[in-house]
């Protein structure tokens, strides 16, 4: 018989906690001697997540870090670039300053005063504007509108010789001072004018001939100015007076009987812009007219020298006064005042006050007729006072008070003979009624 297989043993199932142990698991507090679950799988799973949680934010701290690293250096990088930006503009200005100088300098090497001053007075003027040092520039300007004057006057020496006024050109000559670059050429003037002495001779006997004692006289006159003690000038002269010619009217300077002005010539120094060999003469002499003139140039001296300190505007009325709109002085003065009264008027269009700022830059175009800035602004004034005027027209017929204030606006920023300001001026009497 075969043996039966022996049938496999059952396995014993678990036992089952007690309440004591599941109120242990639960609670976290075990009897004595009691074994304590292993918790290291779950602690492993947690741990994992915790590593990557920190490798994460590492991740996003360094990237921020470097966002901002990043942005410092292009912060860093443009400043470093407007820095350069600037300093080739400043750059560039002083360049174009500097240039214009020596334009002035080749002019004056050239003889060509006028040139020079033109190169001067615009280096000046672009100096002042950019704060940079224009004492050199000022002073060779000055030197440079002396030296015209003095051209003007052997040009027109010259040609008051060969009209005959000899007296007239030799008074002309003198005023040519001795350090002078033209006083070289006064010499020659003066022999040119000797050599037309023997015409101007002729000429006055000419003249007595026909009766003309006028011409006459003045002939003698020309030619005594010239040589003194000409012979044959004092025998004309008594000649004229032998065919029983009227006398002539003394003038004052020669009878003593009246004083000439004593200012006039002071004044004619001033005019070219030398306003201290001017204030010297003023205050060497004694008259009381002297010592009022005295008083406006040294003030005049006093602005010109120290131009950044002097109120423009009252130094540009005294230069005016003086007769000296034209001096170099005139030009540092007027290139300061055009700054800022084109700051002004800039500053008053953005704050909407267009009447200030119309007058702003109609005094600065006074000053610099060409002075794009302004032309632009009082451009865009006049538009705006179109437009004014066509709402201000709408508006007459619906709302007359906002229509009568359209109509000041525009009368404020036009000038007195425009069109525009003559036609506010129509309506707002027509609204003020009969």
């Amino acid at each position: 018989a075969r043996p039966v297989a022996a049938a496999p043993a059952r396995a014993r199932p678990a036992p089952r906690p007690s309440l004591a142990d599941s109120e242990a698991e639960m609670t976290g507090r075990f009897p004595p001697n009691a074994a304590v679950p292993s918790r290291r799988g779950a602690n492993k799973q947690g741990g994992g997540k915790g590593k990557i949680l920190v490798a994460v934010g590492l991740v996003v701290v360094a990237g921020l870090g470097g966002l901002i690293v990043v942005k410092r250096q292009q912060q860093q990088a443009a400043e470093a670039a407007a820095a350069d930006q600037a300093a080739q503009e400043k750059q560039q200005v002083q360049d174009a300053f500097n240039k214009m100088v020596e334009k002035g300098k080749a002019k004056v090497r050239e003889g060509d005063f006028k040139g020079a001053v033109d190169s001067f007075t615009a280096a000046v003027a672009a100096g002042k504007a950019s704060n940079l040092d224009t004492r050199d520039a000022a002073r060779r300007l000055a030197v440079a509108s002396g030296e015209v004057a003095n051209q003007e006057a052997a040009d027109r020496a010259k040609e008051a010789a060969d009209r005959g006024e000899l007296a007239a050109a030799v008074e002309l000559l003198k005023g040519i001072p001795e350090d002078s670059a033209y006083h070289d050429r006064v010499p020659q003037l003066m022999a040119d004018i000797k050599a037309k002495v023997p015409d101007r001779l002729n000429a006055g006997k000419a003249a007595l001939a026909s009766k003309d004692f006028d011409a006459a006289r003045k002939a003698v006159a020309d030619v005594l100015a010239v040589d003194p003690d000409n012979s044959d000038a004092a025998a004309l002269s008594s000649a004229i007076d032998a065919a029983g010619a009227p006398k002539p009217v003394a003038k004052p300077v020669s009878t003593g009987s009246e004083k000439a002005d004593p200012t006039e010539k002071i004044m004619e120094v001033a005019r070219s812009g030398r306003f201290d060999e001017a204030l010297q003469a003023a205050q060497a002499c004694s008259e009381p007219k002297c010592k009022a003139l005295a008083d406006k140039l040294q003030s005049a001296t006093e602005a010109c020298n120290n131009p950044d300190s002097a109120d423009p505007e009252r130094t540009a009325a005294l230069l005016r006064s003086l007769g000296a709109a034209s001096s170099p002085c005139m030009g540092a003065v007027a290139g300061k005042a055009v700054t800022k009264y084109l700051k002004q008027g800039i500053g008053s269009m953005g704050a909407e006050e267009f009447a200030k700022a119309f007058q702003s830059f109609r005094k600065a175009k006074e000053l610099d007729p060409g002075n794009p800035v302004a032309e632009k602004h009082l451009l865009a004034l006049r538009d705006k006072a179109q437009s004014l005027f066509q709402q201000a027209y709408v508006d007459k017929g619906e709302d007359p008070e906002k229509a009568r204030r359209e109509f000041e606006l525009v009368i404020s920023i036009t000038a007195d003979g425009d069109e525009l300001n003559l036609k506010a001026h129509k309506h707002l009497k027509s609204l003020a009624g009969p």
